[in-house]
This record gives C-alpha cells, structure tokens and sequence, in this order.
C-alpha cells in the first residue's frame, strides 16, 4: 500500500489537461516524480514547462495510449528518468455522442482503442514491472457512465464499463497471485475538464456533429454541477494511501446504480434517460 507518496515515482496519462493535469499537480504536491504524457503535444509541452519552472520534478512524453508501442516508451522514459514506478494513472480517455445505429466503424475504433486500449497497454506495460518491485498501486480512469447507461451514449459508456470490468478483474488477478500491487477505479461523473471536445485530438481531424439533447444537457450541467479536477485528484490520492478500489466522487448520485443493480436482479426494464 502507498500509504507515503513522498519522493516516489508516479506516471499519469492524459496529464495535459482537465483530471490528468489534476493529478499531476497533486501528485507532485504530494512530493512524488511525475511522467506526464499526453497525445496533444503543444498542451502538454506548455503545462510541463510552467511546472518545471516552479522546480517541480516533471517529464512529459508524447505518446498515444491507443499504441502499444508507445506505452512501452512511457515506461522507458520513466526508468530512464526516474530509475522506477510506483503510481500509474490510466487516464487518458475520448468521448462521442450518438444513437448507436448513427455511430460509424471508425468511431467505435478511437473511442474503444483509447479508452479501452489505452487502459489495457497501461496494465500489460506496468503492472509487470510492479510486480516485479512488489510494491505499486495502478489507478484506471472509468465514469459514472461506466456503471450506469444513457441514450446517445452508447459508445462512451460501453468503454467504461469495460474499463470497470476489466479493473476489478486486474484486482482479482493481483489478489489470486498474492501481489501487494493495489487497483483503483475512479468513476467520477459531472466534472470541468475537456472530455466533451475531444474529437480536437482525433486521428484526420474533427468530425462535427450536431450533439444529441441529453449530450448537450451534460454540456451545461458540468457548467453548474461539476467539480474541479483538484476535486477528483484529492479523491484519487485518499484511496491510493488507503489501498481502496472504488473511487466514486459524486456520492448523491449513488442511488442510481443502486436501483440499476435492483432492476437488473429484478429483471425490470431499464429506465430510457440518464440519471442526474
């Protein structure tokens, strides 16, 4: 358990903006080393230097989670730097909108190759390495949308709770193999970041859609609900020290997986909107 971040090594994805910088920022309040690495160059490029101007112990690397390869790279650069890891954040992540009979081939492919595979390259890349130092803690970005469902967001929603599922699996496995490596899943809902504009780092550019009602109805409730990303990286950190898995940062809206979880055991049909 990394109960003491205090001069320990942390790497963190989609560290150029919203949660991801939040942690990055956190983490080194916290006394840790920080590879940030994101796929937006020129963003990341930036907010790394304001840091190491302030003398804070940060490393950015360019990379694009949705390769393999190139995960390996972060890891590489880290060991190089930093001679080892303890903290890995698994954040980097995209979003699209639609009914799902709208949604194209090429969509399904970047939303699932970043948030599914970006978070499947983090695990085969470190955890490996953690086990081996016996001493590590892995933390998975997933979402509210990742326990609960929605119209038009079909494609979102399915990356999440595929990074939940596979998040729990990667904590039974850890514990089956009696490996002190901790995992945690951070679901956050309503929170300020730049999540609903990614398509900005899409490969061949934007695609501009009209956004679905309810899509749009997120877009203002991030502007009046939704907690900083200082919020969530608080939140992150207290379950890393505490070795808990489950980090759900919008309590009062815990009733709605509640009554899924009822509906499914009671075989009722879901309910058509998304909770609020």
């Amino acid at each position: 358990m990394l109960t003491d971040l205090d001069d320990r090594v942390a790497v963190v994805t989609g560290a150029a903006s919203g949660i991801g910088l939040g942690l990055v920022r956190r983490l080194l309040d916290e006394g840790m080393r920080v590879v940030a690495a994101d796929v937006e160059e020129r963003r990341l490029h930036n907010e790394v230097a304001k840091l190491r101007e302030e003398g804070a112990p940060v490393v950015g690397v360019v990379a694009d989670v949705s390769e393999p390869k190139q995960v390996d790279g972060i890891a590489d650069e880290t060991l190089v730097h930093f001679g080892r890891v303890d903290l890995v954040c698994n954040n980097a992540g995209v979003s699209a909108g639609g009914a799902l009979w709208e949604v194209d081939s090429p969509t399904w492919a970047w939303v699932l190759s970043v948030n599914l595979g970006g978070v499947v390259n983090g695990i085969r890349t470190f955890v490996p390495i953690l086990r081996e130092q016996g001493v590590g803690h892995i933390v998975n970005t997933g979402s509210f949308a990742g326990l609960v469902t929605g119209p038009n967001i079909g494609v979102y929603s399915a990356s999440k709770h595929a990074v939940v599922a596979v998040s729990e699996c990667l904590y039974k496995d850890l514990r089956a193999d009696e490996s002190p490596v901790g995992v945690s899943v951070v679901c956050p809902a309503y929170v300020h970041t730049q999540l609903l504009t990614a398509e900005r780092n899409r490969p061949g550019g934007p695609r501009v859609t009209a956004k679905p009602a309810n899509v749009s109805a997120a877009i203002r409730a991030t502007s009046t609900l939704g907690l900083q990303p200082a919020d969530v990286a608080a939140a992150v950190v207290d379950a890393v020290q505490q070795g808990r898995f489950w980090v759900l940062t919008h309590p009062d809206r815990s009733w709605a997986i509640t009554r899924r979880a009822e509906q499914i055991v009671a075989g009722e049909d879901p309910d058509a909107g998304y909770p609020t």
